[in-house]
């Protein structure tokens, strides 16, 4: 649940980018699964899975550099087309 706060707090509060809100709450995890287990392994399975997430987000970090990444826009008003 810490991670999904995570997320949700990265991609739809702060940011409204899905893949920074990901990666925020996978840097989140090992912590959480430490604090909440007590077991180095559980972190380390979940710091071993955070690095193989973010890694296959590296397209996106590209395009988060770039400034091409699109945005969630939960919170944005749609402009509907009109006919």
């Amino acid at each position: 649940l810490v991670s999904v706060g995570a997320w949700i707090l990265g991609s739809l509060v702060v940011t409204q980018y899905s893949s920074v809100g990901s990666m925020l709450g996978n840097v989140v995890s090992p912590v959480s699964l430490y604090l909440f287990t007590g077991s180095i392994w559980y972190a380390a399975y979940g710091a071993a899975a955070a690095i193989l997430i973010i890694y296959t987000h590296r397209e996106n970090i590209g395009r988060l550099r770039s400034g091409t990444e699109s945005r969630i826009g939960l919170f944005s008003k749609r402009q509907t087309p009109r006919p």
